[in-house]
C-alpha cells in the first residue's frame, strides 16, 4: 500500500490535466427514470445557459434526445452524477454518434466526462468521422469517459477537425475506422494524456491515432493490441507539427509497426515502451530517442486489464528516466511476462451476432 501511494504521488507530478471546471452558473438534472424535468440529454441542454451543467443521473440513455446532442451556441458541462463512466451510458444503437459539437462556439470551459459512449456510429454522415464525438471548429475538455464498440470513417470514437481538444483519463477499447481507429485529428492543437487505446483497429492508417496537419501532444497514453494492416498504431501525416509523442506504451500491436512519421516534422518518440508489436519494434525513420524495448507487463489482457505487475519497468523507479511511462497503474503482482492476446475486430463482431 505504502508503495501505491508513493507512485500514485509521483504520476501526479508528471501527468497533467485540464484543472476542474468552475461551478455552473445553474444546474440541470437529467434521469432517464423521470425524477428531474428532464429525462434526455438534449431536453436539458435546450432549457440551459452559456455554463450551466447539465449532471446526467446513473442509467442507460439512448435514442432521441441522446443521440446527435448539440450544444448549439453555448459552454457546457455534461457529465454524470459522480463523474463515474460505468454509472451513465450513451447507447447510441450503432445508428448515430452521440455529440456533434460545431462552429467554434464550444470552448476550453466545456467539458463531457465521466460517461460510458457505446455503439456510436457515423459512417452515413456527410461528415463521417467521429462515431462517439464530432468536434469541428469545437475545443472543449473530454475526460474521464468509456469508448467502445464505436465505428466511423475517420476517428472511431472521436474526431478532432481545426480543434484544440483535450482528451484526458479516457479508456478507448473496441472502436474501427478507415483511418484513426479510435481518434482521428485534423488541422488543430489536441491534446491526449492519460488514456488506454486497447483492441482497436483501422482498415487503413492509423490504428488508433492519426493526425493530418494538426500540432499534437501525447503523453503518458497506452495503446495495447491496437492495429492497421500494412500501417501503423500512430500515423502522423500532412507536415503535422508535432505530435510531442512522450513517455507512452505501444505493444502487442495486432498489425502494422508502431509509428509512422510521413511527412511530418518536428515529431520526436521519446521516453517511451516500445514491444512486441506484428510489424515489429523499429521505428524506422521516425527521430526517436531514450525509448524502451521491454514488456510493460500488463496483468491480464484476456480479462481487458491492461494495469500492470508491480515489477514492469513502466513505474517512475524501475525505469532510467525516473517517469511513469504509459497509463501504468500496478494493479497485480510480479509476472515473467504479459500474456498475449491477439485478437482483430472481426472476431469482436463475431461474438455479438
Amino acid at each position: 500500500m505504502e508503495a501505491r501511494v508513493v507512485f500514485a504521488c509521483a504520476v501526479l507530478m508528471v501527468i497533467s490535466f485540464p484543472a476542474a471546471p468552475v461551478h455552473a452558473q445553474d444546474t440541470l438534472y437529467v434521469d432517464v427514470l423521470g425524477s428531474t424535468p428532464y429525462q434526455t440529454i438534449q431536453s436539458a441542454i435546450d432549457a440551459s445557459d452559456d455554463g450551466d451543467w447539465i449532471v446526467v443521473l446513473p442509467g442507460t440513455y439512448s435514442g432521441d434526445g441522446n443521440t446527435d446532442i448539440r450544444f448549439y451556441e453555448r459552454n457546457l458541462v455534461v457529465i454524470s452524477e459522480n463523474d463515474d463512466p460505468t454509472e451513465v451510458v450513451i447507447d447510441c444503437g450503432g445508428q448515430d454518434r452521440a455529440f456533434n459539437l460545431t462552429f467554434g462556439y464550444t470552448d476550453d470551459t466545456s467539458y463531457i466526462a465521466g460517461i460510458t459512449i457505446r455503439n456510436g456510429w457515423a459512417r452515413a454522415h456527410p461528415d463521417d468521422g467521429g462515431g462517439a464525438i464530432l468536434c469541428q471548429g469545437a475545443s472543449p475538455n473530454i475526460g474521464n469517459c468509456i469508448f467502445e464498440y464505436c465505428e466511423a470513417n475517420g476517428g472511431g470514437a472521436i474526431k478532432l477537425q481545426n480543434s484544440s481538444a483535450w482528451v484526458y483519463g479516457s479508456t478507448f477499447r473496441h472502436n474501427t475506422a478507415e483511418m484513426g481507429g479510435a481518434l482521428h485529428a485534423a488541422y488543430g492543437e489536441c491534446k491526449i494524456t492519460g488514456c488506454t487505446f486497447h483492441d482497436i483497429e483501422a482498415t487503413d492508417r492509423g490504428g488508433a491515432l492519426r493526425f493530418y496537419g494538426d500540432d499534437a501532444f501525447v503523453q503518458n497514453c497506452t495503446f495495447a493490441q491496437c492495429g492497421a494492416d500494412g500501417d501503423a498504431v500512430v500515423a502522423v501525416d500532412g507536415n503535422t507539427y508535432g505530435p510531442d509523442f512522450n513517455s507512452n506504451i505501444i505493444a502487442f500491436s495486432t498489425a502494422g509497426v508502431p509509428v509512422t512519421g510521413g511527412s511530418a516534422t518536428d515529431f520526436e518518440v521519446t521516453y517511451c515502451m516500445i514491444y512486441g508489436n506484428a510489424g515489429g519494434d523499429s521505428l524506422g525513420y521516425v527521430p526517436h530517442h531514450d525509448n524502451l524495448f521491454v514488456d510493460p507487463l500488463f496483468c491480464d489482457m484476456a480479462a481487458d486489464d491492461y494495469t500492470h505487475c508491480s515489477n514492469t519497468t513502466a513505474l517512475p523507479y524501475a525505469n532510467p528516466y525516473m517517469r511513469p511511462i504509459g497509463n501504468v497503474v500496478a494493479g497485480c503482482g510480479e509476472c515473467e511476462s504479459s500474456p498475449v492476446r491477439r485478437t482483430s475486430w472481426g472476431a469482436i463482431k463475431a461474438l455479438y451476432r
